[in-house]
């Protein structure tokens, strides 16, 4: 059953994102992807083995564009034990999870500096506040801002978004 349901909930993302399954199969993948870039960075190996596992790095590599609050790999090790090991065994958990980690647009930190609130790929609310040059979402902090792609921008946060 949840070997099933990682499809479904990719698929819901393509969707929730405005794609649907047969362009993505017929786009190309960018040339720098935000799997790319998340790739290269180096301090998001975690983000990405969820999102493999999940099946969202297919649309994160051609279709777009997309902001990404991509949690660093201290942020998933701050989490309580075990959750993370849970999370990857549980296809709708962890779903829900990354899909509120990505926003439908482009937003840069000028934009977010000007920002209250955004919607996650799943609906969700996102809090967004700035002041003395610090950008918080909820309550995790921005610590690496615009991380550019071909398909978004990419923000590193210190915490892990958790769904209401």
């Amino acid at each position: 059953m949840k070997r099933i349901a990682a499809p479904f909930f990719a698929l819901a993302l393509l969707f929730a994102m405005g794609a649907a399954p047969a362009q993505v199969d017929a786009q190309e993948p960018f040339e720098t992807s935000i799997i790319d870039v998340l790739s290269d960075h180096g301090e998001f190996e975690t983000f990405l083995t969820a999102l493999q596992t999940a099946g969202f790095d297919q649309a994160l590599a051609v279709d777009g564009p997309y902001t990404v609050f991509a949690p660093t790999d201290a942020a998933f090790e701050a989490l309580p034990e075990g959750q993370l090991e849970a999370l990857l065994q549980d296809p709708e958990a962890l779903a829900g999870l990354l899909g509120y980690h990505l926003v439908p647009g482009e937003y840069d930190t000028g934009v977010l500096e000007q920002t209250s609130m955004l919607e996650s790929a799943f609906g969700e609310a996102l809090q967004v506040t700035a002041g003395d040059g610090v950008i918080q979402i909820n309550a995790a902090t921005v610590v690496d801002a615009g991380n550019a792609a071909d398909n978004g921008i990419i923000h590193a946060v210190d915490e892990v978004l958790m769904t209401p």
